[in-house]
């Protein structure tokens, strides 16, 4: 056989097993991304990135809760239940860096007709880098289109392959039910954090740091927000977004290490109210003005991850339109988050919110 012959028959056998590779997992599909997959019982792989694509597309509803890990807790049995939606989806992603959930955003509107959407605002959207990547976890943009290039490569991936391999050997230590999925409340993790060898760490280096704001600070911009998000709010007024600011503990903001990341967190939320005051169709809450929550050290895992109890009281606030900030309460508002955090001089341990 001569070199042309073997390379021609190369080709032949690579498309050959390209084919086979791709009706494999066209068949199996175990991210669901073609369609539900009943014999799954209404579970879901635990790769967020891979699996929120299928999701979007195969599950029928208009209200949705999206964001980064700040979301994940959510139970949105009882969002159903408080709000009177029906059949809410939570496609947070833990870690999605803002560019991606733009791409989310803009795939979630052409694969769907939502009308309610919660989202948290991450500390990554005062990011100064509006294309930010995770360094960690690449974000498969390719999935979140409806183009047949993308359908293709999710047809030829060596990952898909393998949970397609997985799935037929009933190997299904990956998925989860739908609402528990990528759920992460645990509480011997939350219960580690308040150990007395833990809080003598916490104290130390409140002690060491111990950082003040003051009102007065610069006119800071957002191009992470004002670039991937901002658009998408403006140009969808049929749809009503409940924004919140994640409530991390005190103690984070008198330690944050950089003074001058410490005022574009904190001033974030009074450059969107200004960026948001003539949208009718947005509200942003603030649930970080009841202080049980955020000087209790009890309440979280680390910095900032709160208990389940937390994203529940945050529903209750939308319900009860409670905590929301606007151009007319901001500066008292901003005066009284402020003092709370430059009065915080020790490590809070008391039962945790429930």
């Amino acid at each position: 056989m001569t070199s042309k012959n073997k390379f021609l028959t190369s080709i032949v056998c690579s498309f050959i097993l390209c084919i086979l590779l791709g009706c494999l997992n066209y068949i199996i599909d175990p991210f669901q991304y073609f369609r539900r997959n009943n014999s799954l019982d209404d579970k879901f792989h635990t790769n967020q990135r891979f699996q929120v694509p299928g999701m979007i597309k195969n599950i029928k509803t208009n209200s949705f809760v999206v964001g980064t890990s700040m979301g994940e807790n959510f139970n949105t049995l009882k969002i159903d239940s408080d709000l009177n939606w029906k059949n809410t989806l939570r496609i947070s992603i833990s870690g999605i860096m803002p560019s991606s959930q733009k791409k989310l955003l803009n795939f979630l509107k052409d694969s769907s007709d939502p009308q309610n959407i919660i989202m948290d605002l991450h500390w990554y959207l005062t990011d100064l880098d509006p294309e930010k990547k995770n360094a960690v976890y690449a974000f498969p943009e390719y999935l979140y289109s409806h183009s047949i290039w993308g359908k293709i490569k999710y047809l030829i991936n060596s990952g898909v392959l393998k949970e397609s391999i997985n799935l037929i050997l009933s190997r299904k230590e990956k998925f989860q039910k739908r609402e528990k999925l990528n759920n992460w409340m645990n509480e011997a993790i939350f219960s580690k954090y308040t150990e007395k060898e833990n809080i003598k760490k916490l104290s130390k280096k409140l002690t060491e740091k111990n950082n003040t704001i003051t009102l007065t600070h610069k006119v800071y911009k957002y191009p992470s927000f004002e670039k991937n998000i901002l658009p998408f709010l403006k140009s969808n007024s049929d749809i009503q977004f409940y924004l919140f600011l994640p409530p991390y503990s005190t103690w984070y903001y008198k330690t944050l290490k950089d003074q001058t990341d410490l005022q574009r967190l904190v001033f974030f939320r009074y450059y969107l109210v200004q960026a948001t005051k003539e949208l009718k169709n947005v509200k942003i809450f603030a649930v970080d003005e009841n202080r049980s929550i955020v000087n209790n050290v009890a309440n979280y895992k680390d910095y900032g991850h709160y208990r389940d109890s937390i994203n529940q009281y945050i529903i209750d606030s939308i319900k009860n339109s409670q905590h929301i900030i606007t151009n007319q309460n901001i500066n008292i508002h901003m005066e009284n988050f402020i003092k709370n955090i430059n009065n915080y001089n020790e490590v809070l341990v008391k039962p945790p919110y429930n």
